[in-house]
């Protein structure tokens, strides 16, 4: 400012007339005075607007969940279904999320684990999941040497097959889906010289993590003289 004469005291105020888009700002200080020579500064300061940041959660299988952020907005939020929520911030906001318990017989993941948003902006997180699979484990006694079939199959479709023999024998299904039925079928395919035999159960089921076991009897065949 020029021209001030000595000993006169200027009065000045400051303000802001316009904000740039996204922003609020001040300007500091507001009013001073100041003397021919001095000088003066006004500092200007702004922070971005606050806007909504949309978060959802995708999971249609109960599977348990937390997601946490920090930056811009903190906080934390769990659930074992689908939802969104809004938070309010006024910078970036990174984003971690995490299983934090899965659904009997299922093991899930969420995804993505770790994002961030702008203000303004919206993150999805999707939960997946894989049906857990276990055996069946089958056991055939038979003491008698009687020849058996013994067959199965599931009621989705994904296991089946057949074993034979004459003989104790056990062995293992393995990949069955949990919640899965397997359904067992065995016969006497022949008999030993002498006996007749019958294996039971003739039909049972079975699902992951339990085993089935089929036993042969045999009585000794009778005639006249």
């Amino acid at each position: 400012i020029n021209n001030v004469p000595y000993g006169d005291t200027v009065n000045l105020y400051a303000y802001i007339n316009q904000n740039p888009p996204g922003y609020t700002c001040s300007i500091s200080p507001q009013y001073t005075t100041a003397q021919a020579g001095q000088s003066v500064t006004f500092t200007i300061n702004c922070q971005a607007q606050a806007k909504p940041i949309t978060v959802t959660v995708q999971d249609s299988y109960g599977a348990s969940w937390q997601v946490t952020w920090s930056g811009g907005a903190s906080g934390s939020k769990t659930g074992s279904s689908s939802t969104s929520w809004v938070i309010t911030a006024s910078s970036t906001v990174t984003f971690q999320a995490q299983i934090t318990a899965n659904p009997p017989g299922y093991t899930c993941t969420i995804s993505p684990q770790s994002t961030s948003a702008n203000p303004g902006g919206s993150v999805t997180f999707t939960v997946s999941c894989t049906v857990n699979t276990g055996p069946i484990s089958v056991t055939v006694n038979d003491n008698y040497g009687a020849g058996w079939e013994v067959t199965w199959s599931d009621t989705q479709g994904v296991v089946s097959g057949s074993q034979t023999g004459s003989s104790t024998q056990s062995w293992t299904i393995p990949g069955v889906p949990y919640g899965d039925t397997v359904n067992f079928n065995a016969q006497i395919t022949s008999n030993p010289s002498g006996y007749t035999c019958t294996i039971s159960p003739s039909s049972t089921s079975a699902q992951e993590g339990q085993s089935v076991t089929f036993n042969v009897n045999c009585q000794v065949q009778t005639g006249s003289i």
